[in-house]
């Protein structure tokens, strides 16, 4: 019954990638999960829960395909609406329907599974035909893990936040765009960091490949109508026939270049770092065993203010910011 428990919960509130077996659920710890089976077991007399030790090797031997996903320094928000559904599953006075749960669990499902398998599909064609396709993420890495100076469990009172904007393409390269206080992390930035990395792939390959993939995070900097006006703007210029730009939930975004961040973050955290210099060292060294793409650190301290480059240029739509 315990196997069946498992079964019923990994199938209503896991992800399942799209390209392999893996499952993985909501940041969270197991003992949490271990004290949601408890109370069902429990409720009504069901059924006498199996100790913990039992309950994590069951896990462990039944379903090794299914993982907790790791808190990690890109995304700090919480999906609202899993933390909501979660509640709604915890909640026993009054008991809302398991059957109501678990239909609101697949329809959210719906909103962001079908993107993310059409993430994957145009992650590999622009891998295997780069002529033909180029795709892009730009996604950043939470403030509260780039203080500086940085002194792992101590604090300073004067401290700097660099921002750390990472722009992964494809098959081709990454780049991190790193800012200081006089670089606002807005629109403008974000369209910075765009042109740059394409502007790498044109001296690169000397031209944009006919359809370019943009991929970005549920942020207000990405998801604008300034935004939305350069990607036209350039098509415009036929610089390329059509750009693609596509966005998933918080905290449903793409784990590729969230693994990236994972790793710099893993690689600093116990390391004493104190200067922006020391920053450019650590990250360095993070992604200098990775052969896989070529890696550069690059610092901006400007950028144009695109704003207003197309103020008066856009139509005013309704709830679009």
């Amino acid at each position: 019954s315990t196997a069946v428990w498992l079964t019923d919960y990994f199938e209503l509130v896991g992800d399942r990638s799209p390209d392999s077996e893996l499952v993985e659920l909501e940041p969270q710890f197991k003992s949490v999960i271990y004290k949601e089976y408890c109370a069902y077991m429990t409720e009504d007399a069901r059924e006498k829960p199996v100790a913990k030790s039992l309950f994590y090797k069951i896990w462990r031997d039944v379903f090794p395909y299914v993982r907790v996903r790791p808190c990690n320094s890109v995304q700090t928000e919480k999906c609202r609406h899993c933390a909501l559904l979660a509640d709604l599953r915890m909640r026993r006075n009054p008991r809302p329907s398991p059957s109501l749960v678990s239909q609101l669990h697949v329809y959210h499902r719906r909103t962001y599974m079908g993107e993310r398998a059409a993430y994957y599909e145009r992650r590999q064609k622009a891998i295997e035909h780069p002529d033909q396709y180029m795709s892009v993420i730009l996604s950043g890495m939470t403030a509260q893990r780039t203080e500086l100076p940085y002194l792992v469990n101590e604090k300073f009172n004067a401290r700097i936040f660099p921002r750390l904007q990472g722009a992964l393409e494809h098959g081709q390269f990454f780049t991190i765009y790193r800012t200081f206080g006089n670089v606002l992390s807005d629109a403008n930035l974000a369209i910075h960091c765009l042109l740059l990395s394409l502007e790498r792939r044109v001296s690169q390959f000397g031209r944009l490949p006919p359809t370019v993939f943009i991929q970005i995070d549920g942020g207000s900097k990405n998801v604008n109508k300034w935004l939305l006006a350069m990607c036209e703007f350039i098509v415009a210029l036929r610089l390329t026939q059509c750009i693609y730009l596509t966005q998933l939930p918080v905290e449903h975004t793409h784990e590729d270049i969230d693994s990236m961040f994972g790793t710099l973050w893993e690689d600093s955290r116990q390391r004493f770092i104190i200067t922006p210099q020391g920053q450019r060292r650590v990250v360095e060294e993070a992604f200098s065993d990775d052969n896989s793409l070529p890696f550069r650190l690059e610092d901006v301290f400007v950028v144009g203010d695109y704003q207003e480059f197309f103020q008066g240029c856009i139509l005013s739509l309704i709830h679009i910011s």
